[in-house]
């Protein structure tokens, strides 16, 4: 029989790749970045431009993808392995570089996947404690 604590665990890790995922395709289709620019024709005309733009992919964008991947992992080995909280720090600690680096910028976006990786691990660190 699986404990609450297991299957919180593996809730939160599933939830925090759902939000780690959610938080790029936003980057990706949602307006992010704020642009302007001015054109001047020679005949000392200017024109002057704004929108807004979304990110563009790039490699560094799998980074949070593969570490809630990791805490994923690491939740459902919860019911097999001593490894597993381990993992799921390794996850965590990956998502939490990345919101670090990117805390300014886009890495707010990342702080659900975040809270949704830490409470993972704490609830595969209560089941270790309990077993």
């Amino acid at each position: 029989m699986i404990s609450a604590a297991v299957k919180k665990a593996e809730v939160a890790g599933a939830a925090s790749l759902l939000l780690a995922a959610a938080a790029i395709v936003f980057l990706l289709v949602g307006p992010v970045y704020q642009t302007s620019g001015v054109g001047c024709s020679s005949s000392g005309s200017c024109v002057t431009s704004g929108g807004t733009e979304s990110l563009r992919w790039s490699g560094i964008l799998l980074v949070p993808l593969i570490a809630a991947g990791i805490v994923v992992a690491g939740s459902e080995m919860n019911r097999w392995s001593k490894l597993s909280l381990p993992v799921t720090g390794l996850g965590c600690l990956g998502l939490a570089g990345v919101t670090f680096l990117g805390l300014f910028s886009i890495g707010i976006f990342l702080l659900p996947a975040d809270v949704a990786a830490g409470l993972a691990l704490l609830w595969i660190q209560q089941t270790r404690a309990s077993a």
